[in-house]
């Protein structure tokens, strides 16, 4: 975990989930900050005592018996359903191999439990187990239940500073400073979609090209804006096109205020997104009232 860039508010609470653990916590903030990473980290920590490669790979490929991990079914459009919880439920029960370590419980996309999903989990929640540990990962803190959200320790996933960032990269990479803030810009600040890009490069030529998408959406038609809202919702690109439809905006409203009305417009589309909103509607409803 030394070795990721983390933001300092956000690492002195991860410290404290080491040395001092709870029984709950959520990991919250946007894509692309680390939160899946850390928590495997984490624990591989809690588990074991240890925070090596080895141990890592051991999670990441299923092999650790004290690490449980649990994503929503169908994808990024899915859900996490009850039958997953009453299964994990029943693994809770079991006692860690070394009764030294912990067991580790990672709940990926949290956010996208169903109520009944939810409800059941509430219970584990409500009386834990001292050698137990939920980790829940959540890109939308609004979206996970109230009464879940209670019961856990938050930790917010703060975005590093630019500059930080940049260091890191450079620190990884041999590329230049020019290259190094393009890649900062399509990653929108981001650590791991940088990292990417660094090591895509036809990921690489995929932003670029949306950047010169989102230049053109302003001014197409609303025919050629709807087939552009197919392409990139059918790549997975929604809330990156929207992202960089927002920085043009910012731009524009300097030269006319009136512009803060779109910029509006997409700052709500942005959240319609992260509310597990249909990209395709959201893209078509911008390519109809964007100005």
């Amino acid at each position: 975990m030394k070795d990721l860039l983390i933001h300092p508010t956000t690492y002195k609470k991860l410290r404290h989930c080491i040395n001092a653990p709870s029984h709950a916590y959520i990991f919250y903030g946007p894509k692309g900050l680390g939160k899946k990473s850390i928590a495997y980290h984490i624990g591989a920590k809690l588990t074991t005592g240890k925070d090596d490669a080895k141990t890592f790979k051991q999670i990441t490929s299923f092999n650790n018996p004290n690490v449980t991990i649990i994503s929503a079914l169908d994808g990024r459009r899915g859900t996490i359903k009850i039958g997953q919880i009453k299964d994990l439920i029943e693994e809770v029960n079991l006692t860690p191999f070394n009764k030294k370590y912990h067991r580790v419980i990672i709940i990926k996309s949290a956010d996208k439990m169903t109520p009944e999903a939810a409800n059941s989990l509430l219970k584990s929640l409500e009386e834990p187990s001292s050698k137990i540990i939920f980790i829940l990962l959540a890109d939308n803190l609004s979206a996970v239940f109230p009464t879940i959200v209670s019961r856990t320790q938050l930790i917010n996933f703060i975005p590093p500073a630019k500059n930080e960032l940049k260091k890191f990269l450079k620190d990884k990479s041999k590329v230049d400073d020019k290259t190094l803030d393009l890649v900062i810009r399509l990653s929108s600040g981001k650590p791991g979609e940088s990292i990417k890009l660094l090591e895509d490069k036809n990921l690489f030529k995929e932003k670029i090209n949306l950047i010169a998408k989102a230049d053109d959406f302003i001014n197409d038609t609303i025919t050629a804006r709807f087939k552009s809202a197919k392409e990139i919702s059918d790549k997975g690109l929604s809330l990156n096109f929207i992202l960089e439809l927002i920085r043009l905006y910012r731009d524009k409203i300097l030269l006319n205020p009136k512009n803060s009305k779109n910029l509006d417009m997409l700052i709500e589309s942005e959240k319609q997104l992260s509310n597990n909103l249909s990209p395709r509607l959201v893209l078509e409803n911008l390519a109809l009232n964007l100005h």
